[in-house]
Formats: structure tokens, sequence, C-alpha cells
């Protein structure tokens, strides 16, 4: 019996032993695979031209006449700076229309119109015209007396690619194109041309 409990102490001996072993042991946290971090397109900077319309008015009256003085911008709002070539050319143009008839040649009238080949980021440059409503009686809307008639016009400053057969800027020619139209509406009083 003692040959057993020698033996069987030893065991529990060595089994404590190896336990306190593995404590003593210092243990060190589980090795993480680390993965490349792709960085998302919200933090990839794109360097591009981006050309923005502005366009404001003045409206003044002279005798029967009305005059509408248009001061357009084209500004580069983007990281970089915009030349032709290699880029396209891009054309500034100012109309003037009405919006309740349909865009045909009788109803819109281009007032002018510019080449814009090169233009360094935050740079603009002017577009100017003017517009002249014949028989105005006043500014505004109004209920009309005899003779005369509520009209309207709007007013646009619109930039395109000067590329008759291609006239979509491509993503490195402009940014963001929903920024090259700016219009402004005028309303006024006019003799009836009936």
């Amino acid at each position: 019996m003692k040959n057993i409990s020698g033996k069987f102490l030893l065991g529990v001996i060595s089994v404590l032993f190896l336990f306190s072993l593995s404590y003593a042991v210092e243990k060190k946290p589980p090795t993480a695979v680390q993965v490349d971090k792709i960085p998302s397109t919200s933090a990839v900077q794109v360097f591009c031209p981006d050309l923005e319309a502005k366009l404001t008015l003045t409206k003044t009256k002279s005798g029967t006449n009305g005059i509408v003085t248009l001061n357009g911008q084209i500004c580069n709002v983007g990281t970089a700076d915009y030349v032709s070539p290699p880029l396209a050319p891009a054309q500034a143009t100012l109309a003037g229309y009405d919006p309740k008839r349909p865009l045909t040649g009788d109803n819109y009238k281009i007032i002018a119109s510019k080449a814009v080949n090169n233009l360094a980021k935050s740079a603009c440059t002017p577009v100017t015209g003017s517009y002249t409503i014949l028989l105005l009686i006043e500014w505004g809307h109004r209920t009309a007396n005899p003779g005369e008639c509520q009209a309207e016009l709007e007013f646009s400053l619109n930039i395109g690619r000067n590329v008759p057969d291609d006239v979509n800027f491509r993503r490195n020619e402009d940014c963001k194109t929903t920024n090259n139209l700016a219009k402004q509406n005028v309303k006024y009083m006019v003799q009836c041309p009936w």
C-alpha cells in the first residue's frame, strides 16, 4: 500500500506542479490578425476643377423700357486649376426666356457668352450682359388694369463643355456639375402687345 500511496502522492504532486507552472508562465494575449485598412472613398481627396455659376440681377426703368443688367460669374471652387488644353474649353452662356413657354428659338435669347479656357482654383471670371423689356409699366405683379398684362422672364447663366458632339463634362474636368446653372426670375407689368 505504501508503494501505491507513494506513486499516487508523486502523481498528485506532479499534477499540482504542472498546474502551478502553467499559472506561473505569463500568458500573452492572443495575436490578432491585422487586415490592412482600406481608405474609404470619402477619405480619398480628388483633385479636380469645379466650375460654379453665380448670377445677380439689377433692374432699372428708363422711360417705357425696363433694363435688366445681368452680372454673372464663373468661379472655380474645386481643388485644381481648370486648364484648356488638355481639358476641353468651357462655355458660359447668359440667356433670357419666358419660363411658361417651351424653349424654342423665338423664346430663348442668348444675351452674352464667354469661353473659359483657364481658371485657377479659387478664381472667378465675369460674364455680363443686359436685356431690355419694351413697354414696361412697373416691376412685380399686381392685378392688371385694361391694356396691361402680367409678364415674367427667367434669366440663366449656364456652363457647358464647348465640344459640339460631346457636351457632358468628365469628372476630371468638372467635379460637380449640379452647380453649373444659376437662374433668376423677374416678374413685371407690361402694356399688352395685342
